[in-house]
């Protein structure tokens, strides 16, 4: 049987996982992204640092970068984070609140109406009269209590949950806020679990086998390739690149040679009665 000498980049696959982009590499510094969190900025991956140095606001009220462990609030192109985002007179916190921006300040509903002599309210840019300022399907005023934006109109939290909010697919029961979106489904955090086992996903890693979610550990033990040579799961836990020949899968860790141990990943190698080998020691055999 004649020898032939094989690449192994030539046989590299990328596991298409639930929580992956296919971009392993930051945009900016180049660092593996492979099991570290990231972020997408115009369809590009950057890690947590660049992210933050490149494209992260500065809180109007503490002046310190908005990083990725907080919201960002803004309005008339001011910027600040959800902890800062509170009233200049009484210091309420006015995060999903009406609110009113003038001459550089925030205030509450309250603290405007006592500063500027009448009520009104204001969201977006936009102002009502207090009398206007409405619920568009049953019409009662809003006032302080929570809304709801739906395009250009403004919807009371009872009549959004009635009319236009979603049942999460498992309990059957409103979601109101705080949701995982999957397959254009909402569900509750605690109900969008994996297949199998039933744990929690949220913030989790997961795939999609058959259009069911699954954990990264049931996965592996149900549906994953197993390692010729340490013989567990390749799930992309690690690194999501390994290596497939002849009906066979290895960690790209695992990928030696099998008389001196040499790693064959992105260098030759040869094949010996179902064997991979190095080309020196295949040359002894």
């Amino acid at each position: 049987m004649k020898k032939r000498i094989l690449l192994a980049t030539d046989y590299i696959k990328t596991l298409e996982l639930g929580w992956a982009s296919g971009q392993f590499v930051c945009n900016h510094c180049q660092v593996n992204l492979s099991g570290h969190r990231y972020i997408l900025h115009d369809d590009k991956s950057f890690c947590k640092k660049c992210y933050e140095k490149l494209f992260a606001n500065i809180c109007s009220k503490c002046k310190t970068p908005i990083t990725c462990e907080f919201k960002d609030l803004s309005c008339k192109n001011k910027h600040w984070h959800d902890k800062c985002f509170r009233c200049s007179g009484c210091l309420a916190s006015l995060v999903e609140k009406p609110f009113a921006y003038k001459e550089h300040q925030l205030y509450c509903a309250s603290c405007y109406e006592n500063r500027a002599g009448m009520k009104k309210y204001e969201y977006k840019g936009r102002q009502w009269h207090a009398e206007c300022f409405c619920c568009k399907v049953c019409q009662k005023l809003i006032g302080t209590n929570s809304f709801v934006p739906r395009a250009d109109d403004i919807v009371c939290v009872p009549c959004y949950e009635k009319q236009l909010g979603q049942n999460c697919p498992r309990c059957q029961q409103m979601v109101k806020r705080g949701g995982i979106i999957y397959k254009n489904t909402t569900w509750h955090r605690d109900c969008f679990q994996c297949s199998h086992c039933k744990e929690s996903l949220a913030n989790k890693r997961y795939t999609s086998i058959d259009q069911r979610p699954f954990c990264v550990e049931c996965y592996g033990a149900l549906y994953a390739k197993k390692c010729k040579e340490c013989k567990k799961p390749i799930t992309g836990l690690d690194d999501a690149a390994f290596i497939a020949f002849d009906q066979q899968h290895w960690h790209k860790d695992c990928f030696k040679c099998s008389k001196c141990g040499t790693c064959l990943y992105g260098r030759g190698f040869m094949t010996e009665e179902g064997n991979v080998m190095c080309p020196e020691c295949c040359k002894e055999v």
